[in-house]
């Protein structure tokens, strides 16, 4: 299918066909719709018309990768070249959404609808300024190069997806966490469409869906860390490491844990690695999931079904969702685990020593919800931030008068752990 991005940030892998399609946007901002293919092999995206209506000619190959960007509104009519017709059904999936929300161990960052980016909380390491970013002469980096589709935010740093699919990170760089370790391969290039980072590494998925991931290695034993750079870290767990991933492998999400990460391929399975004393690299046998987020010793995912299924530690029961609940995203974090119900509501389990598992308001809606180490913050569907839990660093005070980015489905899936 042809990977693309629609209305407000919003990805849907779609099989794309002839027809009209409606442009729509929560924030309520209409802009011009802006077009290009980013293989740009077999000929290009042609977008005309205006704020309200226009044309998309689509003179690439299928199983090439496209991307629609827009924040404005209207209908729009998809044309197609007969010489290379797409498959007649078209399929929406609502996997990898871009991150507008990521809360981490005690910073929290999220995106205006203006792609630009906020964080709050402990600034250490300059995790939450990414306005202090210098370019190589030591000049501040302008800020047309500090716009972000997709944000995340790991224990000391944080990393961000660019329009242009390139990424961009800050903070602590101690492990290697703030260097993208990534691969030239021809025809694909270091481009991106989708990103995580966890404790001490991050991953990403290149546009031809292959995983990158950069940063520690080391397990922690006996409770003791012992972190190693990427490239001189024995080989363990089977020979794969945190930040190794599979080889020949192609994923829709993924998401980096404290010591492992998971990720779904396309048709839904889900392949974890790195880290396994406590099952948190085996998912069930069988399952398909729609969304999957990897949390301190634990994971979670949302099944077919809408169902939560969890594995791994469950000291604090954070690896026990309730039953008979439709979900339509979920975030693990250290030793608790958020979702949210199919209708909005926020629902929490596991470890509540702060707070961090009672939302202040059982009868709010959100758009959005991010677990991070003792907080959890979410975006009501107005995209006001909401957060509670553990507030030493401030990470659980979001800006007062802001209003940040919610995709167009209302669920940012796939959250990554602090």
């Amino acid at each position: 299918p042809w990977t693309a991005f629609g209305p407000g940030w919003w990805r849907v892998d779609v099989d794309v066909v002839p027809g009209v399609y409606v442009s729509e946007n929560l924030t309520g901002n209409c802009e011009w719709l802006r077009a290009h293919n980013i293989r740009a092999r077999e000929g290009e995206i042609i977008g005309s018309g205006s704020a309200s209506s226009g044309v998309l000619r689509v003179a690439v190959l299928p199983t090439d990768a496209a991307i629609i960007t827009s924040t404005g509104c209207g209908t729009w009519t998809l044309e197609t070249p007969s010489s290379n017709p797409p498959p007649r059904d078209s399929t929406f999936s609502r996997r990898n959404q871009p991150t507008t929300l990521s809360s981490s161990g005690d910073h929290t960052c999220a995106l205006r609808p203006d792609m630009t980016v906020v964080c709050w909380g402990s600034d250490v390491y300059e995790q939450s300024s990414p306005e202090k970013l210098k370019d190589e002469n030591d000049d501040p980096l302008p800020p047309e190069e500090l716009l972000f589709t997709s944000i995340s935010a790991g224990s000391f740093n944080t990393c961000g997806l660019r329009p242009d699919l390139t990424l961009l990170c800050w903070g602590d760089d101690s492990e290697g966490q703030s260097t993208p370790r990534v691969r030239t391969t021809p025809g694909i290039g270091d481009f991106f469409i989708g990103l995580d980072v966890g404790a001490l590494h991050g991953c990403a998925i290149r546009r031809d869906f292959a995983p990158v991931c950069w940063g520690s290695n080391g397990p922690e034993l006996a409770g003791v860390p012992t972190p190693t750079p990427a490239s001189t870290d024995p080989d363990y767990w089977d020979g794969l490491k945190r930040a190794d991933p599979p080889p020949n492998e192609r994923f829709d999400v993924i998401s980096s844990g404290g010591q492992h990460t998971c990720a779904l391929r396309r048709d839904g399975s889900a392949v974890c690695w790195g880290d396994a004393r406590y099952g948190q690299t085996t998912p069930p046998e069988g399952g398909k999931y729609t969304a999957i987020s990897a949390g301190g010793l634990h994971t979670c995912a949302i099944d077919t079904d809408g169902a939560a299924v969890c594995w791994g530690s469950n000291e604090m029961r954070q690896a026990s969702p309730p039953q008979g609940v439709n979900f339509s995203a979920i975030s693990s974090g250290i030793r608790h685990t958020c979702a949210l119900r199919s209708d909005g509501a926020a629902v929490c389990w596991g470890s509540d020593a702060q707070g961090q598992s009672s939302p202040p308001d059982p009868d709010a809606r959100y758009a959005a919800i991010s677990s991070g180490g003792v907080h959890t913050c979410a975006l009501e569907v107005d995209g006001t931030a909401v957060c509670w839990g553990r507030d030493a660093y401030g990470q659980a005070s979001p800006p007062e008068d802001e209003r940040f980015a919610v995709g167009r489905t209302g669920a940012v899936m796939a959250d990554p752990m602090r």
